[in-house]
Formats: C-alpha cells, sequence, structure tokens
C-alpha cells in the first residue's frame, strides 16, 4: 500500500482522522498516508487550522478526543464587571487569567472577582488560507478513504494537489476549487431551523462527472469541495457524528471465554494479544464511536416527520410544496395529495428523504444541477455573509448554554 501524498509504501501503519482529532473527529483510516506525511501535515495543515477553532474548543464540555491532551490555550475576550464595565480580558481554562488594562489602571487594588462573567467573539475565518487548506483536506481524506473502502483508483483525487519534496517533504497543496454553502430553497432554511444539536458532517457525491465532496462542521462552518473534474463513478455517502463526550466506563466490556475473547476481536478488529484491560479499552471506544455516527438522511427524515409544522408549510406555501416533493421520495398511491394528507400517521413511514439533498437543485425548467455549481454561478455575497453570521450566532448560543452547565 502507498502513501497517497508521497506515493511511497506505507511502512509503519498511522492513524489518519478524517475529521481532525482536536475537533473531535472519530472516523480514522490506517490507508491514507505514511507516518512522516501525516507529522508533515498536522504541523503545517491541521495545527493552524485547529487553532483557529480554539475559542469553540475550549467551551465545548462533551467534546470528546481520541487523545488525553487537554487544552492550555488562551483566547482574548471581553469582561463583563460586576458594575457592567466591558474590558478586554485574557481567558484561559474557561477563567478570567488577566486584563492589562484594568491592572494598569488599578494596580493593587486589581481583583480578577470584579468579573463576573465574559463574552467571545466567533469571527468570520471563512477568508483565511489555513482554514480553507484544512477543509479542503478533510474533503479530500474523506474521498481517499472512500476509494480505498471500495478498491477504486485514487489518482483521479491526486491530480488536483501538488507535493513538493526533494531530499525531505518540503510543501503539499491543496489545489481544489472550494465553494462556500448557504441555503437555497424554503426546505433547506426549514431543515435547519430544525435542528438542535451539533454535529459534523460529509457528503460523497457525483454529478456530471464531477466528485463533490460536502463538508460541515459543527454544522456552520460548511462548504463544497471539487476533488474531481472527471469522475466515472457514480458515488453517494455520507458520515455524521454529533459532538458529544464518551463514558470511559468500560465494565459492561466482559467476555468468559477465550472464544467470546476471539469473536470480539474479530469483529471490532482490536489486537487479541493485548492485556486484558487494553482490549477491553479499545472494543469499548470503538463502540461508543459507533454510538456517535448516525445516518444523515434519517435525521433529515425524522426531523421533518417528528415535527407539525411541516404540516403547516405544506398547506400553506407552493414553493415549499414543490421543494418537499422534489427531496422526498413517496408511495404516491397512498399519499392523498390534494387533500393534503402529507402528514396521516398510516402514511409518516412512507415518507423517505430522496439521497440528492444538498447534492442538487431543481432549476425551473424541471432541470437538476449540482448544488454547488448553481451556487456557484449564482453566489450571493451578501447572503452568504448573513447566513454565516446567523449560523456563528447558533453555535455561540449553543456554547454559552453548555458553558453555563458545565460551570456550574
Amino acid at each position: 500500500m502507498k502513501c497517497v501524498y508521497c506515493n511511497q509504501e506505507i511502512i509503519k501503519i498511522s492513524k489518519e482522522h478524517i475529521i481532525q482529532n482536536a475537533l473531535g473527529g472519530s472516523l480514522e483510516s490506517k490507508k491514507i498516508c505514511c507516518d512522516k506525511c501525516n507529522e508533515f501535515l498536522g504541523k503545517r495543515i491541521d495545527k493552524p487550522f485547529t487553532d483557529m477553532f480554539i475559542p469553540i474548543l475550549m467551551h465545548i464540555d462533551k467534546l470528546d478526543k481520541t487523545n488525553k491532551k487537554v487544552s492550555k490555550h488562551s483566547i482574548h475576550a471581553k469582561g463583563i464587571t460586576v458594575n457592567s464595565g466591558k474590558y478586554d480580558v485574557i481567558v484561559k481554562d474557561r477563567k478570567i487569567t488577566s486584563c492589562p488594562e484594568l491592572q494598569k489602571k488599578l494596580k493593587n487594588n486589581y481583583d480578577k472577582s470584579m468579573f463576573m462573567a465574559y463574552n467571545f467573539e466567533l469571527f468570520r475565518i471563512s477568508d483565511n488560507n489555513s482554514f480553507l487548506n484544512g477543509i479542503k483536506k478533510i474533503a479530500f481524506n474523506y474521498a481517499v478513504h472512500y476509494f480505498n473502502e471500495k478498491k477504486l483508483p485514487t489518482d483521479i483525487l491526486t491530480s488536483k494537489i501538488h507535493v513538493y519534496k526533494l531530499v525531505e517533504l518540503k510543501e503539499i497543496q491543496f489545489n481544489q476549487e472550494i465553494i462556500p454553502y448557504y441555503p437555497l430553497t424554503i426546505f433547506d432554511d426549514f431543515i435547519e431551523n430544525q435542528e438542535t444539536e451539533v454535529y459534523h458532517n460529509l457528503i460523497l457525491f457525483t454529478f456530471d462527472n464531477k466528485l463533490w465532496c460536502y463538508v460541515g462542521l459543527f454544522n456552520t462552518f460548511k462548504y463544497y469541495v471539487c476533488l474531481s473534474d472527471n469522475c466515472s463513478f457514480s458515488i453517494n455517502c455520507s458520515y455524521s457524528q454529533y459532538i458529544k463526550k464518551l463514558s470511559h466506563n468500560t465494565s459492561f466490556v466482559n467476555y468468559r471465554r477465550f472464544k467470546h475473547k476471539l469473536i470480539l476481536a474479530q469483529e471490532f478488529d482490536v489486537d487479541i494479544r493485548l492485556e486484558d484491560s487494553e482490549f477491553k479499552k479499545q472494543i469499548f471506544t470503538k463502540i461508543q464511536k459507533q454510538n456517535k455516527e448516525f445516518d444523515y438522511y434519517t435525521y433529515v427524515n425524522d426531523l421533518c416527520t417528528n415535527t407539525g409544522f411541516l404540516y403547516e408549510c405544506i398547506k400553506k406555501d407552493e414553493k415549499f410544496l414543490s421543494s418537499f416533493r422534489y427531496w422526498f421520495n413517496y408511495f404516491t398511491d397512498r399519499i392523498d395529495y390534494e387533500n393534503n394528507d402529507y402528514y396521516s400517521k398510516e402514511n409518516s413511514s412512507e415518507r423517505y428523504i430522496n439521497k440528492k439533498y444538498k447534492e442538487t437543485i431543481l432549476l425551473s425548467d424541471g432541470q437538476e444541477m449540482a448544488y454547488p455549481e448553481y451556487l456557484f454561478n449564482n453566489f450571493n455575497e451578501e447572503q452568504c455573509k448573513a447566513y454565516c453570521a446567523k449560523q456563528l450566532e447558533k453555535l455561540a448560543n449553543y456554547i454559552k448554554e453548555n458553558k453555563e452547565e458545565g460551570d456550574e
């Protein structure tokens, strides 16, 4: 097996996270790159990328990572004093550690306890090169992972990356086109307004011989990456995981006989020669990872099925009805459109999401077009900015609620 970057044989197995471990990514692959390229990418691409998320990461209690490193980063925020004054402060481990302005002003009378709270802003980072490279790498990794699993040739993926190497590796460039996502239909808005969970989401798909990957982080930072302009394979797959902390209680992973241990080792691909405590720990971690993952299309379907608001939207809005019909498949002989029978209990099980959601868009002439290409051709910067601001506000509210629960 060869490294997808340097094209050298992989001698030392190196696990690569598809979504960076620092962001709580669980999906891993041993078939993407060698240990040297993995280490190089970690320093040059992953660290600058994940460091941008520090204000988010340090406030999410439920974020889970496979390593045990504790973040000691500091961030700048706006501290609020007991008399409602606002000052620039430095926050570390969720606590205000210093306020240079007040320290200089009050000197010996300065006391950190005069601050009752602090706020921080999730600033716009989407125009940053390191940020865009991190998104492209996630898309590329997911595609390579899928191609390896399906035993497809990865040469169409590597055509848009450039590796510069003399004696040692110097630079890896990700040159794929990237397009920011924002919702284009009433149905998209409806789905996003129903969401309450924070999750990561990847969708790999082809349309008109182009291979695209939709990358959604914290269901806030959302982009399309064009991985190939000449893909002859028909591809439609997705990966989604919740952002939540895993329990570390391994007591329920038990076995009495060696044959039972052997079955677990084979099922979860764990080395049977490990000590019992480490063996149980690795089995448990893999079970917990499975619990974090979910099927995205089932998730979207449930959002629609479980809310009565959907019925009201369909009744009142012809555009929504058109969009809803497009994104969902029905057994039409069981659904009475004319009498608005969309939400009856006997028919609810007959509704399921079309797996083209977020991949294509239906044009007024009845033709389909790739969602990212339509975005590119009709890009509205003001609309995109407004959407990004709205998503950042939603994430900030989630973090605030999470912080309050964790700090009680």
